[in-house]
């Protein structure tokens, strides 16, 4: 389902009994959004050329961790010493993937709750 709020409050007024599932299609784009406010965030505190960096970095940072090319993991590891923050949230990105996909549902729960 999507998570528009309109779309939840329809679903949860016809569905009183039934779990809403939320498509993880909404959730990666979220996460995706999230991230690419930090590094706006971070942007709007560099030099022009540092900017024009982090401003074409907005693809690579949406790559999952084992997708990226030798080329482009050294390219984040260049964003990542300019800022700490940015790091973390494309770890937490990286990390609430692998929840969606996970071998073991227990394990994914765990993973959630902490």
């Amino acid at each position: 389902m999507d998570i528009w709020c309109p779309f939840k409050a329809v679903a949860d007024a016809a569905f009183t009994h039934e779990k809403i599932v939320i498509n993880k299609f909404h959730l990666v784009t979220l996460m995706n959004k999230a991230l690419d406010e930090v590094r706006k965030q971070v942007q709007q505190t560099l030099n022009n050329h540092q900017r024009r960096k982090f401003f074409q970095s907005r693809l690579l940072l949406q790559k999952r961790a084992e997708e990226l090319t030798d080329e482009e993991h050294k390219k984040l590891i260049e964003l990542f010493e300019l800022s700490p923050a940015l790091e973390k949230a494309w770890e937490l990105k990286e990390k609430f993937r692998d929840l969606l996909q996970p071998d073991d549902v227990k394990k994914a729960t765990r993973a959630l709750k902490k």
